[in-house]
């Protein structure tokens, strides 16, 4: 049966009241959605936010600012291997500073022969090669990021690189703070990052996270700022973003007037037909269909049973939304057909939820 892991928050930040113990596993019953407790990993550090992996092993990034042993007078975030037991047990086998305080998110090459962690306070990313262990060599390259879009001053008074997303050649990093794209081709026998391009976003708009498909041959941008997606070209052979995007489309339903909206996360769906995005405190998920020109058209937007969806994770024909100050797990069946989402039924509890992964 599968397995899903949770990363939490276990401090209270800005924004988020945190207070998990570590992270949660969870048995995922995949021929009706149901979930169980299985395990919860305690001394996992401060936040143990954001999480990605393998059917074995769990890469885990801390988002906190603690002292730095590598550099003295600077703080940072962790990255953290852990070996998977068959119940959800997690056993640590490499742990890395990230150079870079407020570590967000972590990926994973589409070889497996990389992670890459986007450190959000520190305004820069970092790279470390997997050992064939899954372990984690210590970091090869580091990039570090300056200016500031200061259209939205409390957000973009400086860089903030809020991910990185692996392309067929190498990665895009989504700078919030700059309203910047950055891409990279990947030089695997230095294990560097090169050929650095920037790419203008709208201003204010905030990107956050990318969502790419190499068949449909396009880039999906979510913007948290703007609650918006933008839609760009991906040329599958350079593996490289187009400079003009095709289009820009609201997450938030007509004439929305409530609180200050934040878009959260996106995802393709398994068929190539549809696109998730997530959006807080309209605590909704936007449904798009995607055109043969890979535009997006709404196809209608549905809450999330609870409160702040951080993160959403489609598995099958499951789409799973984690409500951050609701505490909770919802699960809903994704229509291939339609694209339209139907609450299985099926909720569980976790306190302070920030990120899912299924290892199978």
């Amino acid at each position: 049966m599968p397995t899903l892991y949770v990363g939490t928050y276990t401090r209270k930040e800005g924004h988020v009241d945190g207070h998990a113990k570590g992270i949660h596993a969870y048995s995922f019953d995949d021929t009706r959605g149901a979930m169980m407790l299985l395990k919860v990993t305690e001394g996992a550090g401060i936040n143990p936010s954001y999480v990605c992996g393998t059917n074995t092993t769990l890469y885990v990034v801390n988002e906190s600012n603690e002292p730095s042993q590598l550099h003295p007078g600077e703080t940072t975030g962790f990255v953290t291997a852990y070996s998977m037991g068959k119940k959800g047990e997690l056993t640590q086998i490499s742990r890395h500073e990230t150079g870079g305080s407020y570590s967000c998110h972590v990926a994973l090459s589409p070889n497996k022969d990389f992670v890459s962690v986007a450190n959000y306070g520190g305004g820069n990313l970092t790279l470390f090669p997997v050992n064939a262990d899954g372990s984690l060599a210590p970091a090869s390259d580091f990039h570090d990021y300056h200016g500031a879009s200061m259209v939205i001053k409390a957000r973009q008074e400086a860089s903030h690189v809020h991910s990185t997303t692996w392309t067929p050649t190498g990665l895009v990093a989504a700078d919030l703070g700059t309203d910047k794209l950055v891409q990279y081709k990947l030089d695997v026998a230095s294990k560097k990052l090169v050929d650095e391009e920037f790419l203008s976003c709208l201003p204010g708009s905030g990107p956050r996270h990318v969502a790419l498909s190499t068949e449909l041959g396009v880039g999906y941008v979510i913007n948290e700022l703007s609650s918006s997606v933008s839609v760009y070209p991906l040329d599958v052979k350079s593996g490289q973003l187009g400079l003009t995007p095709l289009q820009h489309i609201s997450t938030l339903p007509r004439g929305y007037a409530g609180r200050a909206a934040l878009a959260s996360d996106i995802h393709i769906s398994p068929n190539g037909k549809f696109v998730y995005a997530a959006t807080r405190f309209c605590h909704s998920i936007a449904i798009f269909k995607i055109l043969p020109d890979t535009r997006l058209e709404l196809v209608e937007i549905v809450p999330t049973r609870g409160d702040t969806p951080r993160d959403i994770l489609l598995y099958k024909d499951y789409l799973l939304a984690l409500n951050q100050d609701t505490n909770t797990l919802d699960v809903f069946r994704a229509d291939g057909e339609t694209g339209k989402i139907t609450y299985t039924g099926n909720s569980v509890d976790c306190p302070s939820p920030s990120c899912m992964f299924i290892a199978e």
